[in-house]
């Protein structure tokens, strides 16, 4: 995926020389991975997703690193990830149409994905890179659909996702989500694209 600018933000691949930073930043910090992957995680238990994280894919669905363009610091990472029928429908049904899987055939549809290192929480950048990837996906990459499934307990996730347009419904399949939400009920934001458009 090309690089991204905005304000005061860029989102360009993951290198390699990332990969003990994103781990202080989001593994290994236990204010910010356990909404990420459930737990904190040693540097080398890393090693095998951080290398996916660093493929760039053909379809334009890489995770990016978040970089401060005042300093140069690397803040996190935001990116897409694309779902198979199967594997999206275990888990995500529309509330207000409960017939109705969120995977649909007919729409490219990806979820969006983030973590912050915690220094920079609160501040808007979240809400900054995610209107930049966004708007990238529905006019670069062509995708129909972009969701997000979270805890309802993650009130971070939840008013990022307001901030940045989508739609909130419950989950009629809640996924199992990691600790501490084992038992949590779970909440899907929605974002088409021909409703982006509108707005």
């Amino acid at each position: 995926m090309k690089v991204l600018e905005t304000e005061r933000l860029i989102l360009r691949p993951f290198r390699l020389e990332d990969r003990a930073e994103i781990h202080r930043l989001v593994y290994a910090d236990p204010h910010v991975a356990p909404d990420w992957t459930g737990r904190t995680w040693a540097l080398d238990e890393i090693t095998e997703s951080f290398a996916r994280k660093l493929a760039q894919r053909p379809n334009g669905l890489d995770f990016q690193a978040i970089i401060l363009k005042a300093t140069g610091d690397l803040m996190g990472l935001i990116g897409f990830q694309l779902h198979e029928e199967g594997e999206i429908e275990q888990y995500m049904t529309f509330e207000h149409e409960a017939s109705r899987r969120a995977y649909d055939p007919a729409f490219f549809e990806v979820e969006i994905t983030y973590a912050m290192g915690y220094a920079f929480w609160h501040k808007g950048y979240a809400t900054e890179a995610g209107r930049a990837l966004i708007e990238h996906g529905f006019r670069e990459l062509n995708i129909g659909r972009i969701i997000n499934s979270v805890a309802e307990e993650n009130v971070h996730s939840v008013n990022l996702m307001k901030r940045l347009g989508l739609r909130i419904e419950r989950s009629l399949k809640p996924k199992p989500f990691p600790w501490p939400w084992k038992n949590s009920d779970g909440v899907i934001g929605i974002l088409d694209n021909l409703h982006w458009q509108r707005t």
